[in-house]
């Protein structure tokens, strides 16, 4: 889907390709989608937020009329150059003004809209929604469940609304008299069948858990769940909107190994680069320490060179004449005569004795 409010419509809108590789949500998409299909047959449909138009082809299959509404205009062009039918129409129009006639469609299907409208235009939007449909029509609506999306670590920047699972039903209760609800989830599961029969759409149900840090059979319910689908009416219905829908290529399962096997080269080249470097500060520790060493011996060698020349000198006759002549000069009375002498001499200052 694709739909923003024109208000609030940030750079770029969050849309589902039929060409992704994000295979959960493709997988979510279509099954709603491949069940709404059951509900088309013979009449007149709405697709809100149609996106691409990928599921709005696939409702004309079965449907007498659909017409795809979409904020973005380009994927309104887009939508109208890839998939041509008779059948099948896409207008440009946002989800609170639907740009259609009272009463012209037999059911709406809008997954994944009403998150993405600001509070105070959703019930506007349902409110649309409910003129646009004939008597007895109907509204086929999902929404992610916020009780599993509050405890995802970073909030989703197109979602401007989300619903636990109470507060969904009753914003939906307020505009229809009948709600229905069923919920949506993916796992992983495991299918045997007879290569001389068809694929098993008919099949025993069998559930296991984890337990006490064991997998073992398990009677327990599916307790989480991330998607609601709603069916909403003014008049009671009987539909059962229980499905499966199988990825019958094995493409997830085999990007989810590829992925991993790059995750574990990156890890070893990685583990490899670090390696190399610790031992490349090794090798400079070592070096260090050694031109420590040396330059500490080298230090204490020319100390005690220093150490044995000053001692030489100190012992020297001159040293001793350079004495002799610093006490005379500093403190005898001879010094008093001489200093002014050798000042003049030495072009110094005369210093007198006070």
């Amino acid at each position: 889907m694709s739909q923003q409010s024109e208000a609030s419509e940030p750079q770029s809108v969050e849309r589902l390709s039929p060409a992704t590789n994000d295979y959960v949500e493709v997988l979510y998409h279509w099954q709603r989608y491949l069940t709404a299909g059951h509900l088309a047959g013979g009449k007149h449909v709405l697709d809100v937020a149609c996106g691409e138009g990928y599921g709005a082809d696939y409702l004309a299959r079965f449907a007498e009329r659909v017409c795809g509404v979409d904020i973005d205009a380009q994927a309104v062009k887009q939508a109208r150059a890839r998939y041509r039918r008779k059948n099948l129409f896409f207008e440009q129009g946002s989800a609170e003004k639907l740009p259609f006639a009272d009463a012209a469609f037999d059911m709406a299907t809008s997954f994944e809209t009403i998150e993405h409208l600001p509070p105070g235009k959703q019930e506007p939007f349902l409110e649309e929604v409910l003129r646009i449909l004939k008597p007895g029509g109907f509204l086929l609506i999902s929404t992610p469940n916020k009780q599993r999306t509050e405890k995802f670590p970073e909030k989703n920047p197109y979602h401007l609304k989300e619903f636990y699972l109470d507060e969904f039903t009753s914003l939906l209760g307020r505009r229809f008299k009948h709600v229905d609800c069923w919920f949506q989830e993916i796992n992983l599961a495991t299918f045997s069948w007879s290569p001389a029969g068809q694929f098993p759409k008919q099949s025993a149900w069998n559930t296991i858990g984890w337990n006490e840090g064991l997998y073992a059979p398990s009677e327990g319910p599916i307790s989480d769940f991330l998607y609601v689908i709603a069916l909403c009416s003014n008049e009671p219905t009987s539909v059962d909107l229980n499905s499966v829908c199988f990825d019958v290529t094995r493409r997830p399962l085999e990007s989810l190994w590829s992925d991993y096997l790059s995750q574990i080269d990156r890890l070893k080249r990685v583990n490899q680069d670090l390696e190399a470097h610790v031992k490349r500060v090794e090798t400079a520790l070592a070096v260090s320490r050694f031109e420590h060493r040396t330059m500490a011996t080298e230090k204490d060698a020319s100390i005690a060179m220093l150490q044995g020349e000053l001692a030489g000198i100190h012992a020297s006759r001159s040293w001793k004449l350079v004495q002799g002549y610093q006490h005379m000069m500093d403190r005898s009375v001879v010094g008093r005569v001489l200093r002014p002498i050798r000042n003049r001499i030495l072009k110094r200052p005369v210093l007198t004795d006070r």
